[in-house]
């Protein structure tokens, strides 16, 4: 196999183990914050550790992804990654 190839391979795979990665990583984070287990956030388990001068950012971050206005974040909610 020749060296373009190799390093090509070797890129896709790291990209997939990268992206792989991340998912988890924000499945992890769902499940920290969802502290009551419901499977959903509130604003306020959804706020949890953001800092005082970023709250209002978050919680238009918070309404923007909350697309069926319940007040809650799915886990699906909670990973689209649509605008502000």
């Amino acid at each position: 196999m020749n060296k373009t190839k190799t390093k090509t391979k070797t890129m896709t795979i790291t990209a997939l183990i990268l992206f792989c990665t991340s998912a988890m990583a924000g499945q992890r984070d769902f499940t920290k914050l969802d502290t009551d287990g419901n499977n959903k956030l509130s604003l306020s388990e959804f706020l949890v550790k953001v800092n005082p001068d970023r709250i209002a950012k978050m919680t238009k971050i918070f309404g923007n992804k909350d697309k069926n206005d319940d007040g809650y974040l799915t886990k699906a909610e909670f990973k689209y990654q649509g605008g502000i």
